[in-house]
């Protein structure tokens, strides 16, 4: 039967499995060396069709917040469905170096996001072109400083800091260790948003953003 996999663990780290998955089914590692796979099975045809992709998904991340809080995971996309347990330890022998290498780095730590939105100039439409230019300048540093602000607030707290641009403001990611994230999420809550601006603080989650060092 086809495998669904969860994530990735170090070997070294006892984890206790929650019981079942998605559609329900039972949980269980797949060992390959250092490191271990979380998988279940998976039904692909009538049986998918009885569980709504959205709550499937919902399950999927239910199980992967279940073992962040004790361990540093790395976590597959919804869903990564492998054709059975040979093809799936063919894939850990071919990437082992790479996710041991990985989890050693990031061993015990989360990852914390913040997303900062900050609404246009109402007369932005109106402007000239130097005047909108001056004004999407503005805006942006003004994104930059209050991202800023978070990061000065969790200095203490903060291994490695990533930001990068949206649509409509910055996504930043805060590396933490698994222990420090109650009192980062204290002090980000001291941070002053600007009125009428969208900040939204989520997490813990893996570190997805830090997998790769810059």
């Amino acid at each position: 039967m086809p495998l669904l996999a969860y994530c990735l663990a170090e070997a070294r780290d006892k984890i206790s499995f929650p019981h079942a998955g998605v559609q329900g089914m039972p949980l269980r590692n797949v060992r390959s060396g250092n490191l271990e796979c979380l998988v279940s099975d998976f039904e692909t045809s009538s049986a998918a069709g009885r569980t709504p992709i959205r709550d499937a998904a919902l399950e999927f991340n239910r199980t992967l917040q279940d073992l962040l809080t004790q361990s540093t995971i790395v976590p597959f996309r919804f869903p990564t469905v492998l054709a059975d347990e040979n093809e799936l330890l063919e894939f850990l022998t071919e990437h082992a170096g790479e996710y041991e290498a990985t989890l050693a780095r990031l061993r015990g730590t989360v990852q914390i996001d913040i997303r900062v939105e900050a609404p246009d100039s109402e007369s932005s439409t109106q402007a000239s072109g130097t005047e909108y230019l001056r004004g999407r300048e503005a805006r942006y540093d003004a994104l930059q400083e209050t991202a800023a602000q978070f990061r000065r607030a969790g200095k203490e707290w903060v291994r490695q800091w990533r930001d990068r641009d949206t649509a409509r403001g910055l996504r930043c990611s805060a590396l933490l260790g698994r222990e420090q994230v109650n009192a980062f999420l204290a002090a980000a809550k001291e941070v002053r948003i600007p009125p009428r601006w969208n900040v939204r603080v989520s997490g813990p989650w893996p570190p997805a953003e830090f997998m790769k060092e810059n």
